[in-house]
């Protein structure tokens, strides 16, 4: 069996789809990130980031990881916890 996390929460690869691990729902029934309870964004962001500029990706690590953003460069910075995350952005905001 093939398994991962969608935000914060396992999820299963079973019979061509996948579903939460725990009520083997589908996730295309979407839930709140499990760390912050806040829903991403209609633009597919996380809900408790945003949008950031001049990123390819990012995660707030749903409690299970740290964490990170891949810039459009392609640098990938990892942070200690989301607050981190967000006081690195803010104070980019004046440079």
């Amino acid at each position: 069996m093939v398994t991962g996390y969608s935000l914060g929460y396992k999820i299963e690869y079973i019979n061509n789809k996948w579903i939460y691990a725990d009520t083997k729902e589908s996730i295309d029934k979407p839930r709140p990130c499990k760390y912050c309870g806040k829903y991403p964004t209609k633009e597919g962001y996380d809900g408790c980031l945003g949008y950031l500029p001049n990123i390819t990706s990012t995660c707030c690590g749903h409690g299970i990881e740290k964490p990170y953003v891949v810039f459009n460069n392609g640098q990938y910075k990892q942070f200690e916890n989301i607050k981190k995350l967000k006081e690195y952005f803010k104070n980019k905001k004046g440079d």
